[in-house]
């Protein structure tokens, strides 16, 4: 059964998993180094793969068939079936 609670707990957890601000210089005008930490865990690439699905699905509507025309660069190899 889905326990709302314990998905929330770990989803809060995830969130606590995450990336560093350094600074390289005392110039406030340098830009630090921003490390995001994107896709650090298995849980963050699962996100991302059912985005990524979700995005196609939605992009494949018939109300969008005017706007998108195929899928934009490394995204065809996604639809096989259509011209890239």
């Amino acid at each position: 059964m889905w326990n709302k609670q314990t998905k929330q707990k770990k989803l809060i957890r995830n969130l606590y998993i995450g990336g560093s601000v350094s600074l390289t210089t005392s110039n406030p005008w340098v830009q630090p180094e921003i490390d995001v930490n994107l896709l650090a865990t298995n849980y963050d690439i699962y996100c991302m793969k059912e985005a990524a699905k979700i995005s196609h699905e939605f992009l494949k509507a018939p109300s969008l068939a005017g706007f998108v025309l195929r899928p934009f660069g490394g995204w065809s190899i996604f639809s096989p079936s259509l011209p890239a």
